[in-house]
């Protein structure tokens, strides 16, 4: 087993990660694989008698729009910008401009970092040695990241993930709310209707919602990301109007299943295929109605971190993107 290190760009969301994540993770030869939207990278684990990194690098830029680059071991910032905690670090002029003096400096840095590096090393060990008699405190949350592979090669240890935050969100009787509206396991979702990962989760909860029935209740708020998506806002306020007429989840799968159709036109076509009285939905939607419904759905998913679509969350823990069905069934049966 052999471990490498990509960074990959043109992630635009989280779900662009989870996306590529998914796709490594389908290829023969990959142990495991870990996609960081936050830093950029991903982290593989692979059977080099099955795969070469050669052919990791295709399967991550075949996932979409992206590049991706190894990442060397002792030049983990190759090409300006780089980022490193949050700072934009051009590492060759870096190099090239340290003085006698600030080499000192970094030095010292360096010794105190090997002091730091050495205490996390010890706290991860005592994190494992010790059994956490506390796990879950009777509550029921999940932690949705925390995952350890056996695969006999120490550089794929993956340390557990610190216990997931819990957001409060709010739902209330004007939510739409497919499946059990007084479920105890509550998924809420943040969307674009013009979003291709939004559709591939779509179909994934519309199979959690036939597989798990009255356990689950499924809450669409709007997400439009209007710089990327034209008619996604327009589409949002659409959906809305096909409330008015009780067919909010109609015209929401109608949607989804005709995305790449989706146009100011094509609102009103998706109306009639459902069978909506058509010159009502039209006169709701010239008339604005729903513009402040759409927009305060978009800035409360903002208040709780949203970044791009899906924003997930079960029970108030971030799903992370357009997660698989396998991630999603076993949060539930571990909530259940």
């Amino acid at each position: 087993m052999k471990k490498t290190k990509f960074q990959i760009n043109k992630m635009h969301c989280n779900s662009c990660s989870g996306l590529i994540e998914d796709k490594l993770k389908e290829q023969d030869g990959i142990v495991s694989a870990k996609v960081s939207y936050d830093s950029g990278k991903a982290s593989i684990v692979y059977d080099e008698n099955k795969i070469q990194e050669d052919s990791i690098k295709k399967v991550i830029e075949s996932a979409g729009d992206y590049t991706a680059e190894k990442i060397n071991k002792n030049l983990a910032c190759r090409r300006e910008p780089c980022f490193r905690q949050g700072k934009n670090i051009n590492y060759e002029n870096n190099q090239n401009n340290m003085s006698n003096n600030d080499q000192k400096e970094n030095s010292k840095g360096n010794f105190v970092s090997g002091i730091a590096i050495g205490a996390a090393i010890m706290a991860v060990l005592a994190f494992v040695v010790v059994p956490n008699l506390s796990s879950n405190n009777g509550k029921g949350e999940v932690d949705l990241g925390a995952q350890i592979e056996d695969t006999n090669n120490e550089d794929s240890y993956v340390a557990p993930t610190p216990t997931p935050t819990v957001i409060d969100i709010e739902v209330s009787s004007d939510d739409h709310i497919r499946g059990n509206a007084n479920a105890d396991i509550t998924i809420v979702e943040y969307s674009d209707f013009q979003c291709p990962y939004c559709s591939r989760f779509h179909t994934t909860m519309q199979d959690i919602i036939e597989d798990f029935g009255d356990d689950i209740r499924w809450v669409y708020k709007h997400f439009p990301l209007d710089s990327i998506h034209p008619y996604a806002r327009k589409a949002a306020e659409a959906s809305e109007c096909a409330s008015d007429q009780n067919k909010f989840w109609e015209y929401n799968d109608e949607l989804f299943a005709n995305q790449s159709r989706i146009s100011d036109s094509f609102l009103a076509i998706a109306a009639g295929n459902i069978g909506l009285n058509v010159q009502q939905f039209n006169e709701c939607l010239d008339s604005d109605k729903y513009a402040d419904k759409v927009e305060n759905d978009y800035q409360e998913g903002i208040g709780f971190g949203v970044r791009g679509t899906p924003g997930g969350f079960i029970n108030g823990v971030e799903l992370g993107g357009a997660v698989p069905y396998s991630t999603l069934e076993r949060a539930i049966n571990e909530l259940l």
